[in-house]
């Protein structure tokens, strides 16, 4: 009987961290459906883009 109570408490502690690191995992992906999160990526790719071209001339992607 003890046995059988220290499995199960060992397999919740495993299903505590598992949850755990799940959720650090998906704080750290973007919202998209967020719009300040939109508007922060796009801000991203133009900042790229305006190094890209004073460092090596005009960026165009087309």
């Amino acid at each position: 009987m003890i046995s059988a109570c220290s499995t199960s408490a060992r397999k919740q502690d495993d299903l505590i961290q598992l949850a755990t690191r799940s959720a650090r995992w998906t704080a750290r992906v973007p919202d998209l459906s967020n719009q300040t999160a939109r508007d922060n990526i796009s801000s991203r790719s133009y900042q790229f883009q305006l190094a890209v071209h004073l460092f090596c001339g005009p960026f165009n992607p087309n």
